[in-house]
C-alpha cells in the first residue's frame, strides 16, 4: 500500500484520495446522461435484434399477414376494399 511507503504523509494521501473520489463522482454526474443512453442503446439493440428475428420467423404463421397477402394477390378483392 502506498500509505505504508510514505510515512507521515497520511493527511496528504487522504486529501488526494478525497480529491480523486470527488472528481470521479463529478465525472459520473456530468456523464450520467451519456452513460444511461449508451446502456439503453446496448441493451435495447440486443433485445430488438432478437425481437425482430422472432417477428420475422412468426410472419408466415400470422393470420393477419396471411389475409393481407391473399387480398394483395386478388386484384378484384383489393379494388373492392379500396372503394369502401
Amino acid at each position: 500500500e502506498l500509505r505504508a511507503e510514505l510515512p507521515g504523509n497520511d493527511e496528504r494521501f487522504d486529501q488526494l484520495a478525497e480529491f480523486i473520489d470527488s472528481e470521479r463522482r463529478a465525472a459520473l454526474d456530468r456523464e450520467s446522461g451519456a452513460i444511461r443512453r449508451a446502456l439503453f442503446e446496448a441493451i435495447s439493440s440486443r433485445f430488438v435484434a432478437n425481437l425482430n428475428e422472432q417477428y420475422r420467423a412468426a410472419l408466415p404463421y400470422d393470420p393477419d399477414v396471411t389475409a393481407a397477402r391473399e387480398v394483395l394477390s386478388d386484384q378484384g378483392r383489393y379494388r373492392t376494399l379500396l372503394r369502401r
